[in-house]
């Protein structure tokens, strides 16, 4: 878990792990330096609850720092990861662990909910894992996922354009080694102050979404085209090497390129792998086809 002034939430999440139906081995906190009463609040658990290590850093790291500080200093096969302010099923671990086989990582539906008036949706359909789906945007959300810590030992992190749980979910994606539990085991606290909260698009195809798309999609080129070339380099780094990997490394390639040919090269690759790049299958044919021909300009509302 990493932690940053998050007093207000922290003890109901806290209460649904040590309460979980799965013996919990080990509860590594990383505190990012929070100002209110958090670090007292972890104190408090870690003084009643023997397996749970704090760890306070001296000043704000950020997310990806946070989680990868405190999943190295797991000693457990397994690693589970958890939001502050979130409410888990007691149940959760252990279906994620008979869930998981041989598989290296395992997520599951999270529904969302919000004490603050924001407009949440729930989608409950099964979500689309591909990699080409997922290095757009990870359908699986960081508090979903518990993954074997032999994950690690196939890529490099690195800090820029994506979060850490994308990157894990990738990683597992490209190898080809990830499982869905069709169950909702984690409801995910909405909140305006959140380092994730975004907007959400339809996919409905209109004149006003393709304007709007397009105005997004020429303001943020250059930061759609850095975070290709540092996808590019971090799927180089994945071993071992799948089809799917490379696959991944030409779609990023010609993301970034400036060639008019290489972004028809990357439309065909999109209507070629149509059902693969949206959140879900599209069961009617020409629309899916239409959104193909759109994805290389609806890929700007995806910049996490």
């Amino acid at each position: 878990m990493a932690t940053y002034n998050g007093e207000r939430y922290l003890q109901e999440q806290l209460d649904t792990i040590v309460g979980q139906t799965y013996p919990i081995y080990e509860l590594i906190v990383s505190d990012d330096h929070s100002t209110d009463n958090t670090w007292n609040i972890l104190e408090d658990y870690a003084s009643r609850y023997p397996f749970i290590r704090i760890v306070r850093h001296e000043g704000v790291r950020g997310i990806n720092h946070n989680f990868f500080s405190a999943i190295r200093l797991a000693s457990g096969d397994f690693i589970a990861i958890s939001d502050q302010d979130d409410i888990w099923e007691l149940n959760k671990i252990e279906l994620q662990m008979k869930a998981i086989g041989e598989a290296l990582l395992c997520s599951h539906k999270t529904k969302p909910f919000s004490e603050n008036n924001l407009l949440v949706d729930y989608d409950s359909r099964v979500p689309n894992t591909g990699l080409l789906r997922v290095i757009e945007v990870s359908p699986c959300a960081g508090h979903s996922l518990l993954f074997r810590k032999e994950l690690l030992e196939h890529f490099t992190p690195v800090d820029d354009c994506f979060f850490y749980d994308s990157q894990l979910v990738c990683v597992a994606t490209a190898l080809e080694s990830l499982v869905f539990v069709n169950e909702v085991l984690t409801h995910h606290r909405r909140l305006l102050s959140s380092a994730t909260v975004q907007k959400k698009f339809g996919n409905k195809i209109s004149f006003s979404a393709v304007r709007q798309a397009w105005k997004l999609y020429r303001k943020h080129k250059p930061e759609m085209k850095k975070r290709a070339q540092v996808r590019e380099k971090f799927l180089n780094g994945i071993t071992p090497k799948t089809p799917a990997i490379q696959e991944g490394i030409r779609v990023s390639q010609l993301q970034y390129s400036s060639s008019f040919f290489d972004y028809l090269r990357l439309t065909g690759i999109y209507i070629r792998h149509r059902q693969e790049i949206f959140y879900t299958k599209e069961s009617r044919p020409l629309i899916a086809f239409m959104r193909a021909v759109f994805f290389p300009i609806q890929r700007a509302i995806y910049r996490r």
